[in-house]
């Protein structure tokens, strides 16, 4: 398996071409077939790795991007004799230099970067795959075409937005004559099966935790709040629909005379079925999950409404007609730029100013890196064993817990019912690091943490810097450590 090297593979971020050779390698390899990856030597697989690359080079300034990839190819190919198939991802590098490969080629195709590349593909000898039928050219000869696959793992219906959109396209597929005409064929039921194959573990553990998604909804206020609490859900999409709304009034001809000449886009009348598609998904989830929220707060639908608002700009789009005439491009081109990088650009000046100027707390700016390792290496020392629980809030122990080098566990707030995951005597067996936010002057942990753990003796607060300080007082934590019950009180410290 010949893959890019701008990015390891799998990537950490973006690396398309990468991520594919990673899924095909590692689908081959669970399938018992012998693959080698040739990739960056920082790669992670369960193949056998060999390259020349240390890591990417988009990476690292200091990596030539041509060089490494000539080198890159011309250490896979020299090895080519070994192997039965050379699968390459790495556009027309490896074609250029197909004659030295001692072994059938076989190219997926990701996308033509332009026309100059094209003499490559047409004098190689290579197989081609296209990714879609759309994506091919014309002048090669495709084995197949093969569309990209995805990790099933990445479709977990991690929110609860994914279980009521289900539900609204199977009340879709029932309701309209062409759903039912869809539902006679085994298409949707292995649909179906799949989407409850990946989300049962979710599930489970909901279950097992005793977790209530909805249980907000267990106490329904009186009609008079449902009405107001609905209206203020409703002006909160709305406002969050501002940007929309604005480009929708720039765009317009509002305050334009009616004999303005500007560009026209032109397009096949909308199906009626695709008319009923958008409006019904752009429509019905926003409907419902404002309703979910009036029922039982905020906090009744743990993702808000925002994932509902998905088709809001094709609603739009599906009203303005076949015949859409476009005003004042340049302003609308400079509108959509600051909508699109005015909140992250906010974001980012508000991390850096208000710790500097009004002293607000930013929990984005508590320095979890830094409080890993103090604990982590605080345990190792006192125990000489990895540290495996963290003991405390979600947000405080979870910070911890997730950078810390040894991988802990987290036991919420040391209740056993939020972390059906620890059994009751593993604290003791394992050990643990006990984290609380520092409110005692004295350092005492919280009521609950003392109440399970009635010996529990409290270190010196420790006190860490935030990742802005500015001009707020350092970040004081209370920890003690439970030993484990294998390791004597007077271990080194």
């Amino acid at each position: 398996m010949l893959a890019p090297i701008a990015w390891r593979t799998p990537p950490k971020h973006y690396g398309p071409w990468e991520s594919i050779a990673s899924l095909l390698t590692e689908g081959l390899v669970a399938r018992g077939v012998d693959v080698t990856l040739f990739a960056t030597l920082d790669s992670v697989t369960a193949a056998a790795l060999d390259g020349v690359c240390p890591h990417g080079y988009a990476e690292d300034a200091q990596l030539d991007g041509r060089v490494w990839e000539a080198l890159h190819v011309s250490h896979a190919l020299a090895r080519s004799g070994e192997f039965e198939l050379v699968h390459n991802h790495l556009d027309w590098l490896p074609l250029a230099f197909g004659e030295h490969a001692r072994a059938p080629m076989v190219t997926t195709i990701h996308g033509f970067s332009g026309a100059g590349i094209l003499p490559a593909y047409t004098r190689s000898r290579s197989a081609f795959v296209a990714i879609s039928d759309s994506d091919r050219y014309a002048g090669l000869d495709y084995a197949a075409t093969i569309h990209h696959g995805i990790d099933l793992g990445l479709l977990m219906l991690t929110t609860y937005a994914g279980l009521m959109l289900a539900a609204l396209i199977a009340a879709l597929a029932v309701a309209s004559a062409r759903g039912r005409a869809r539902l006679l064929t085994p298409y949707p039921w292995v649909a179906v099966f799949i989407a409850v194959l990946v989300a049962s573990p979710h599930l489970i553990w909901l279950y097992e935790a005793g977790a209530a998604p909805l249980a907000g909804l267990a106490s329904v206020p009186a009609p008079s709040d449902i009405l107001v609490d609905w209206l203020v859900a409703v002006a909160g999409l709305l406002t969050n629909h501002a940007g929309l709304l604005v480009l929708v009034v720039v765009a317009g001809a509002l305050f334009t005379g009616p004999r303005i000449e500007v560009p026209t886009v032109e397009r096949e009348p909308v199906a009626r079925f695709g008319k009923i598609f958008v409006t019904f998904f752009a429509v019905a989830p926003v409907l419902i999950a404002t309703l979910v929220i009036a029922l039982g707060g905020e906090s009744a639908l743990a993702t808000g409404a925002g994932p509902f608002m998905v088709l809001s700009g094709l609603l739009v789009m599906l009203f303005a007609g076949d015949v859409i005439r476009m005003h004042r491009q340049s302003v609308v081109g400079w509108i959509w730029l600051a909508l699109l990088a005015g909140p992250a650009l906010t974001t980012v000046a508000a991390i850096v100013v208000l710790p500097w100027t009004i002293g607000v707390e930013l929990k984005i700016s508590e320095p979890g890196p830094a409080m890993a390792s103090f604990f982590t290496e605080s345990f190792n020392r006192r125990t000489g064993k990895p540290l495996a629980i963290v003991v405390g809030g979600a947000r405080l122990g979870g910070l911890i817990a997730l950078a810390s080098p040894d991988r802990p566990h987290l036991f919420i707030d040391a209740v056993p019912e939020r972390a059906p995951w620890i059994h009751e005597g593993e604290v003791g067996e394992k050990g643990a690091v006990v984290v609380w936010p520092l409110t005692d002057p004295t350092g005492q942990p919280p009521a609950a943490i003392r109440s399970r753990f009635p010996d529990l003796v409290p270190e010196v607060p420790h006190a860490f810097e935030r990742t802005i300080q500015g001009r707020l007082p350092l970040l004081r934590i209370g920890w003690a450590v439970i030993r484990p019950a294998s390791v004597p009180p007077d271990a080194s410290k």
